[in-house]
């Protein structure tokens, strides 16, 4: 599959198909995007999980269950949007 690329002309709209491997390295540069984009998240994301459970230990309600659970599904929930996000079709 070729990428396509539209540009205009002094008569109109002209479709030019860009050669295969413009069309590879493309993709191959979006993709490493991505991964980037995806390790900035999971180390980022390992900071605050620390963070938080040095100080849920010293507060009194985060270790009770009522408290861990009002903590654990707002955190569900924000991680499935995360990774929705990141694994949508744009």
């Amino acid at each position: 599959m070729s990428g396509r690329r539209i540009s205009a002309t002094s008569g109109g709209l002209q479709l030019r198909t860009l050669p295969r491997s413009e069309y590879i390295l493309a993709t191959i540069k979006n993709r490493y995007s991505l991964i980037g984009w995806e390790l900035l998240l999971l180390f980022v994301s390992l900071l605050v999980l620390r963070r938080a459970w040095l100080l849920l230990d010293e507060m009194k309600w985060g270790r009770e269950t009522a408290g861990l659970l009002a903590l654990l599904l707002p955190g569900v929930g924000l991680c499935l949007f995360a990774l929705r996000a990141i694994h949508s079709d744009k």
